[in-house]
């Protein structure tokens, strides 16, 4: 093979690479609103699995956290939808946390994870994530570590990550009624 076949053959396989790189561009562009719209309805499903009541939504921004207030059909406060992104055995396991002014748990929501499929992919199942309705403070922890929540049996990392998680938005939900609370002291 001399060097004008060489270049003729990297011409072609360019050429190939580009136009495949211009579809993959347009069905991405093409794709994009329709994923972020389902992203949304998943999201608005979500909340309401978490607070059945829930009728209304406001997103108040503070610092890097997007606070979800809900509010029920006589814009009576339920509560926050919290997002937390632990990182479980597969990576992050994605959870939407429903928070009472209280500190409360309503419900929690697993939206995503990539667990092992038959034990940690169980904490997507109400066996486990329910029993985290109802409860706050200690007893969002293992039972192994002194809380009130059971890990899934051979999947301790993925049961200890979704109660950390859940732990976690719990906290950001109080500090952010603090804030709200020394806001309207100050008033």
């Amino acid at each position: 093979m001399n060097i004008k076949q060489l270049f003729k053959f990297g011409l072609i396989l360019m050429l190939i690479c580009a136009l495949a790189a211009g579809a993959l561009a347009y069905v991405y562009a093409k794709t994009k609103p329709v994923i972020e719209e389902r992203k949304i309805e998943a999201e608005k499903e979500a909340i309401q699995s978490i607070f059945p009541q829930a009728a209304e939504v406001k997103i108040i921004i503070a610092g890097k956290e997007n606070y979800k207030v809900v509010f029920d059909k006589d814009q009576q406060e339920l509560g926050v939808a919290m997002k937390a992104a632990p990182i479980g055995y597969g990576g992050p396991i994605e959870i939407l946390v429903g928070v009472t002014k209280e500190g409360q748990v309503s419900a929690i929501k697993i939206m995503n994870q990539n667990e092992t499929p038959g034990l940690g992919t169980k904490t997507a199942e109400p066996k486990f994530y329910e029993q985290f309705a109802g409860k706050k403070d200690k007893e969002l922890a293992l039972k192994k570590d002194g809380g009130a929540i059971e890990a899934i049996t051979a999947a301790t990392i993925s049961s200890r990550a979704v109660t950390k998680g859940v732990q976690e938005a719990v906290d950001k939900v109080l500090k952010f009624y603090e804030g709200q609370r020394a806001n309207e002291s100050q008033k």
